[in-house]
């Protein structure tokens, strides 16, 4: 009878060690999600700028064709 119990409290236990390390994952990823900006795209990127009234927004910055005096940059 002891064993079954004791068997029963780890089998408890073990469940909530797992649930808690899948809750944990689950709202990092989330997390990481809601705080990283939008993807940089291949003709230009979104960047974050501070407005007049002190929020924030996210706006688009065209890439330009060529950004250092004419010459190309090579890949």
């Amino acid at each position: 009878m002891s064993r079954f119990l004791v068997g029963g409290a780890l089998a408890a236990l073990l469940a909530i060690v797992l649930a808690t390390v899948i809750i944990s994952v689950i709202t990092s990823l989330r997390m990481r999600d809601a705080l990283s900006p939008p993807p940089i795209t291949r003709h230009g990127r979104r960047e974050l700028r501070a407005l007049p009234d002190g929020t924030t927004e996210y706006t688009w910055i065209a890439r330009q064709p060529y950004p250092h005096g004419g010459h190309r940059i090579p890949r």
